[in-house]
């Protein structure tokens, strides 16, 4: 009987404790939870854009990023500094836009940006004078409603690359292409694809 009284005891206080325990960490739960949202109304005001960076194979890759919603020409302009070559957080990837370049003016006329770099853009290997064109214009096509790109030097519309000597249309869009590599065979049944 002595037994049997000592064990409901036992029994009755680990149920109590047991309890409480419950109950004081649903308090914290439900704290959590309230922080939780919190921080979702915080980062609503975000928007998910993508920027074009060289990796180890000189090929241009999709990268990921977030800007504050805001007009397209800082959004262009965000997204641009992001093509600087002194940027360091993305790993091994590199932006292609020299440090010392300057964006003088970013323009919207409809579905046509334009954008305004000082003399300094061209001042890149020739190597890589195309992928730097090709980063920038696929860098531009992300933003909404935007189908077309100009690239301007101090004023002056850039129909030819300095170095490489390889001519420009006046108005790019995506038909620039990008990653450029080509194994033909045969002038039969070829087609245009985009590698990231």
């Amino acid at each position: 009987m002595l037994r049997k009284k000592a064990l409901n005891r036992i029994y009755l206080t680990t149920l109590v404790l047991f309890i409480m325990t419950i109950m004081f960490s649903m308090d914290k739960v439900t704290k959590d939870i309230k922080t939780d949202i919190f921080e979702v109304e915080y980062v609503f005001n975000m928007e998910d854009k993508h920027i074009y960076l060289l990796n180890d194979d000189n090929l241009l890759v999709k990268v990921d990023i977030f800007l504050d919603k805001d007009t397209k020409e800082k959004m262009a302009y965000e997204m641009l500094e992001q093509l600087y070559n002194n940027q360091k957080k993305y790993g091994p990837l590199k932006g292609l836009i020299p440090i010392d370049t300057k964006i003088l003016d970013i323009k919207i006329e409809k579905e046509t940006i334009i954008v305004d770099f000082s003399k300094e853009l061209l001042n890149v290997n020739p190597n890589i004078e195309e992928k730097l064109i090709e980063s920038i214009v696929y860098t531009l096509l992300e933003l909404d409603d935007i189908k077309n790109v100009k690239i301007k030097i101090e004023g002056f519309e850039l129909t030819k690359l300095e170095k490489s000597k390889i001519a420009l249309p006046l108005i790019l869009d995506e038909s620039l292409g990008i990653n450029k590599t080509y194994q033909l065979t045969s002038l039969k049944d070829t087609k245009k694809v985009v590698l990231y």
